[in-house]
């Protein structure tokens, strides 16, 4: 087999192998075009992959393109509308960027879409543990009770403890994360 004729999973994982070793390098010494052609492999061998925006995401996060980063995913969302992933990559966004308004509305529409599904409460509970170590309290965070009582003060911290322990370490809360 050749990587030509290799599964779409096998660019996806490459693709993703390239994005991790690009961030090692100094911002000036990275080169994407690797990573950009082994994404559009993955992408005409499954066309349907979630997998491809996301990274092509974290692609462009890690250049610092913002707003290029949002808009992809933002059409990803439109595109398929039915995948949870590609709206918790959203709020990760949001969450990266520290903009917890934002966050906060990329939860409030995947919660509309998707209910109570895993990924979905598994980003609220992020939302929450990141929010709360970011030094802000956010509104209500009722994981786990189904909205009936905000969670106490040392519940937000045993959360980042268990499900979300990345959060108490400051570096991996700011530098960026492939999916």
């Amino acid at each position: 087999m050749t990587l030509r004729s290799a599964p779409a999973e096998a660019h996806v994982q490459l693709a993703r192998l390239a994005i991790l070793r690009n961030l090692t390098r100094n911002r000036d010494e990275r080169d994407w075009s690797e990573v950009q052609r082994l994404l559009d492999r993955a992408e005409q061998a499954a066309p349907e992959s979630t997998a491809v925006p996301i990274l092509r995401a974290e692609m462009l996060f890690a250049q610092n393109r913002m707003a290029d980063t949002e808009q992809l995913l933002l059409n990803a969302c439109k595109k398929r509308p039915k995948e949870a992933e590609l709206w918790v990559a959203l709020v990760s966004l949001a969450q990266r960027q520290r903009n917890w308004k934002q966050a906060e509305k990329y939860l409030t529409e995947a919660e509309k879409r998707f209910g109570r599904s895993v990924p979905v409460r598994l980003a609220r509970a992020r939302y929450y543990v990141l929010h709360a170590a970011d030094g802000e309290r956010p509104k209500n965070p009722a994981i786990g009770r189904g909205g009936r009582k905000p969670l106490r003060r040392g519940e937000v911290g045993a959360l980042g403890r268990t499900g979300c322990g990345f959060a108490s370490d400051r570096r991996l809360r700011t530098s960026p994360a492939v999916v």
